[in-house]
């Protein structure tokens, strides 16, 4: 993937006719209805593939770009070659220290800097900061728009234009605010966007999409990891990843940890076992009663968010469909590819006494390059 071919055809077709626009996600290469029904969305398209709101030369699709609408290390090398480091996605804002010339950490682990407010009750020890820094993984906009209640690593965002609307002023050192049309353009257009037809066609109302059965013998015995909820307690994918969208915790797992069935956030263990590395971070969240609770990880997630020591390293389960053309996994993006992830989910099943036969481990990773 270059990203001069990739804006070059947005150019030419917005040259061509300003109130046209192209679906490039759409794996099929054909538009999206929605897209091409809506002004609305078409407006948002070109804000999405061009508009730098007087900033730092970044766009939307400077960090969503491509047909998955995200970037891996590859994508980010790529772009570093082809434009001798002078690509948007280089800003000082991402250096390895902020203000910094250096992108280690970006080339390596396509991960941006997240800067979180502390909550009124939440301090880091020995810091006066108010500010947690803490780096991530771009999220595809790819079926999460259209179709999930949840947005962000954290949630942090309550809608679409909240979301652009932080991204711009965290990502894209604005030099204007968005307005709200634009904002509401630049949510209609990420509505339009699906890696699969069946998940577009769920959105506009249709029926939910289907789990492949699997051709090989392999798919078949992975099947039963992502629909065998009965089994408790034993190694299975669906116990947090059940529902339409595969982004949601099952009767099995409330079984197990008490976690409601239909739980959009729980938490891999990743901050817990240290995945992906980091400097481990001590917080200190103080109670109505004056009651410290303190809380070391890499990055605490949700906690953040609600202040509340018990939502600490709790993040957004995220979606499987399209999972395999959307690496690198989880929030820090430790999991450069599945055979990663399986390292962590051995890992994490041992804490429970549980493992998978290398059999298993197979048979998992070729069901999830079906979805």
């Amino acid at each position: 993937m270059q990203r001069f071919h990739f804006l070059l055809a947005s150019v030419l077709v917005a040259c061509a006719d300003p109130g046209a626009a192209t679906d490039q996600s759409d794996p099929t290469g054909e538009a999206s209805s929605e897209l091409q029904r809506s002004p609305q969305a078409k407006a948002g398209e070109l804000l999405f593939d061009r508009e730098t709101f007087h900033g730092n030369g970044r766009t939307c699709a400077t960090c969503h770009a491509g047909r998955n609408q995200t970037l891996s290390p590859h994508d980010i090398q790529e772009f570093a070659e082809d434009s001798d480091g002078a690509d948007a996605i280089f800003r000082s804002i991402d250096a390895d220290v902020a203000g910094g010339a250096t992108y280690h950490r970006l080339l390596t682990d396509a991960t941006i800097r997240i800067l979180i407010p502390l909550p009124a009750n939440v301090s880091i020890q020995g810091s006066s900061s108010r500010t947690a820094e803490l780096f991530r993984g771009i999220p595809s906009t790819l079926n999460a728009p259209a179709l999930d209640t949840v947005l962000m690593a954290d949630g942090r965002a309550p809608n679409l234009q909240a979301q652009a609307a932080g991204a711009i002023a965290a990502h894209m050192e604005p030099g204007r605010t968005p307005t709200a049309q634009e904002l509401d353009s630049i949510a209609a257009y990420e509505k339009t966007q699906f890696s699969d037809h069946q998940l577009e066609a769920y959105a506009s109302g249709g029926p939910a999409p289907v789990l492949p059965p699997g051709n090989t013998a392999s798919e078949k015995r992975g099947r039963v990891f992502f629909t065998d909820d009965a089994h408790v307690p034993v190694p299975r994918c669906v116990h947090c990843h059940t529902g339409p969208m595969l982004d949601q915790t099952s009767p099995g797992l409330e079984a197990l940890f008490g976690v409601p069935a239909g739980s959009k956030v729980f938490t891999a263990f990743v901050s817990q076992l240290g995945t992906g590395g980091g400097t481990p971070v001590t917080y200190e969240f103080r109670d109505a009663s004056n009651t410290v609770t303190t809380v070391t990880s890499t990055d605490p997630g949700r906690a953040l968010i609600t202040g509340n020591p018990a939502d600490a390293d709790m993040f957004k389960i995220t979606t499987l469909w399209n999972a395999k053309n959307t690496a690198p996994y989880f929030h820090n993006n430790s999991a450069k590819n599945f055979d990663q992830m399986m390292d962590h989910y051995e890992k994490m099943f041992a804490l429970f006494g549980l493992s998978l036969t290398a059999r298993e481990r197979a048979d998992i990773i070729a069901y999830l390059k079906l979805l």
